[in-house]
Formats: structure tokens, C-alpha cells, sequence
């Protein structure tokens, strides 16, 4: 899987389908998805207009946590309804201006660090930025797209999951 190609939400389905055929016992176990009225809590929580689809597939099939994709980082359905507020509280501590009403936080790692994209033009496949408390400059683009971000993040899953099967 490791020269897997994640151009769709399609490619994304499949790539979660191939890990839980591949590893049985860590999907069983890792895979818990949220509900549709869990999607509308978060959104309305951090204030957005609109969450990418491709990010709702996402978090379908793996909101409820438990998987090791993120190790050290807060991104379930439980952490996201607190995430914008921290992210804020995070940025004022570092005499930045609050993120626009338009971003949505979408993980945050270990309280100095958190990834988010913006909402306000509708894509389904944003551009992941990234904040990390220290940089003189706040905020970076991370990835091109939603998509990149996620082929990577699975790429270092199936690594961590054929070591550990060694």
C-alpha cells in the first residue's frame, strides 16, 4: 500500500477498505466511525458553514478514534468540539490574531501544534495548514491538499502496521 495514489474520496474508501482486509484485528479494533449527527454537532461547534466531504468520509469511517494514525494528537469527534477554542487560546498565548471564522481545527497535537483548513469556499479537498507554537511565522501550508495529507498519514499507518506485524 505504499505506493497508493489518493486522488478521490473513492481512492480514499478504498485505501480504508484495503487496510481493514489487510490488518483484520487492528481494523476491528482501530476503525470506529461517528455519526452523521456527530458531523453536524462538530461543525456547528466550531462555527463552519461546511465540512469537505472528503473529510466527513474521514471522519465516518474513523471519528471515533482509537487509531494510531495520529499518535499524540487529539482528533476524534469528542477532541474537535473543544478544538477551535484551543487552538484560540493557544494563538493568544502567543500574541497571535484568533483563526478566522471560516477554519475548521482538525487535530491538534500535544498543545503546541494544530492543523486546520479553511471552509469558506466550499472545497472538498483544501489545502492543510499548520500551526506550531514558536515559528516566527504562524502558519504554514502543509500540504496542497486534504488528499496529500491523508495518502501520507495512511502510507506511515501501513509502515507502523508492517513493522509491527515483523
Amino acid at each position: 500500500m505504499t505506493d497508493m495514489q489518493i486522488n478521490s474520496i473513492q481512492d480514499l474508501k478504498i485505501a480504508l477498505s484495503t487496510l481493514k482486509e489487510l490488518y483484520p484485528p487492528f481494523a476491528e479494533k482501530n476503525f470506529r466511525g461517528c455519526t452523521e449527527e456527530e458531523l453536524e454537532a462538530v461543525r456547528i461547534k466550531q462555527g463552519v458553514g461546511y465540512l469537505p466531504l472528503l473529510y466527513q468520509q474521514f471522519l465516518l469511517e474513523m471519528g471515533n478514534g482509537g487509531c494510531y494514525l495520529y499518535t499524540g494528537s487529539e482528533y476524534t469527534i469528542a477532541d474537535l468540539l473543544e478544538l477551535k477554542i484551543r487552538a484560540n487560546t493557544l494563538l493568544a498565548t502567543a500574541n497571535q490574531k484568533n483563526l478566522k471564522s471560516d477554519v475548521f481545527v482538525f487535530l491538534m497535537h500535544q498543545g503546541y501544534a494544530f492543523m486546520y483548513f479553511h471552509t469558506e469556499d466550499r472545497n472538498d479537498n483544501p489545502p492543510v495548514y499548520v500551526y506550531c507554537n514558536g515559528r516566527e511565522e504562524p502558519t504554514e501550508k502543509r500540504w496542497k491538499t486534504l488528499l496529500e495529507h491523508y495518502q501520507q498519514s495512511l502510507i506511515e499507518l501501513t509502515e507502523i502496521l508492517k513493522r509491527d506485524e515483523k
